[in-house]
């Protein structure tokens, strides 16, 4: 054990060991309490939620826009002009 710490306490190269090992260290307990944080919060369960409303909303987006080119062209075919919801309703 003292023939360690004499060679990292002299050499240039332990020098770099140590600094090597104590990054690597450091490394993985950030990694670790990291790991733990986001498994506490659920994170990984709400990107999962986010990313399925996104695909849901692109769908419903979709539906939306064909939906939309139909009735279109099934109010251009009846020679109707577009409602206007501000105007007022025709009564007999």
């Amino acid at each position: 054990m003292n023939d360690l710490c004499i060679l990292l306490e002299y050499s240039p190269s332990g020098i770099l060991i140590l600094l090597v090992v104590s990054i690597a260290f450091s490394l993985a307990v950030f990694l670790i309490i990291r790991s733990l944080v986001l498994w506490y919060w659920k994170v990984d369960v709400i990107v999962k939620n986010q990313v399925d409303q996104t695909a849901l909303l692109q769908q419903q987006n979709l539906l939306l826009a064909e939906q939309t080119k139909l009735l279109k062209s099934i109010d251009s075919k009846s020679g109707n002009s577009p409602i206007d919801p501000n105007r007022e309703p025709i009564r007999p």
